[in-house]
């Protein structure tokens, strides 16, 4: 469990590292350009695919059609599970839905870094943990701006990409732990948390798409998060 610990400790702690940088982000040249929405949910649709849906889809493919039948199944539970959250919340702010989906998203993270780092050679798991920890850096900073975006308060929104960071730490410990277990079952978990992030993501876009139809240059910048996100996720 320590190793796992110390692996999550790395990929939680980039999240919590993206996320304080926003507090230099008046100093960060650039950064006072992004569109806070539209950059982040670029990234988010990217993070929900490629580093979430597709190797889940890869994972559970090698486990054979049963695993993967059942990896589209908690993908489509996830989305569900989200859907269902969103009726339920529908007179909230649509910030504590992403607070969720971002809760969901980091734990499968933080499951991969502790299972690798115990589990696979030195090698192996560090270059997965220095993807992971690569990606989280932006998507610690675009989560704070999506939070900042959807109505949170500065500090709201600082403890909300904490609070994503400290899942990915727990995340860590329990792959440590459950070593074996966890890479078994790694695939499903992926699914559950894509498929949750996705139906978010899409439903925030649809919705802002729609009151708001976007000019051009909203529209380059979610695609640039997208790319960016992508390109990272390539990595893995």
């Amino acid at each position: 469990m320590e190793l796992g610990l110390i692996a999550g400790l790395w990929v939680g702690g980039s999240t919590i590292l993206g996320a304080m940088l926003t507090l230099l982000r008046s100093r960060l040249p650039g950064t006072q350009a992004l569109p806070n929405m539209d950059f982040a949910l670029g990234m988010m649709l990217a993070a929900s695919a490629f580093s979430l849906l597709l190797p889940a889809a890869q994972g559970s493919w090698a486990q054979g059609m049963a695993a993967f039948i059942v990896t589209i199944l908690m993908a489509l539970l996830g989305a569900a599970v989200m859907f269902a959250i969103s009726r339920l919340m529908s007179t909230s702010s649509p910030a504590m839905l992403f607070v969720v989906a971002m809760m969901l998203h980091n734990l499968p993270e933080g499951l991969a870094g502790g299972a690798a780092f115990v589990g696979l050679s030195n090698i192996g798991s560090s270059s997965l943990i220095s993807a992971i920890m690569i990606q989280n850096i932006p998507e610690g900073f675009a989560t704070v701006l999506a939070f900042r975006a959807l109505g949170l308060s500065g500090p709201q929104a600082m403890l909300g990409g904490i609070a994503s960071g400290l899942v990915e730490l727990m995340g860590g410990g329990l792959g440590g732990m459950f070593v074996a277990t966890t890479q078994a079952a790694l695939p499903s978990l992926l699914a559950l948390a894509g498929g949750a992030m996705l139906q978010v993501t899409l439903r925030e876009l649809t919705e802002r798409f729609h009151a708001h139809p976007p000019r051009l240059y909203h529209r380059l910048m979610s695609g640039a998060g997208f790319v960016l996100l992508l390109t990272w996720a390539g990595t893995m």
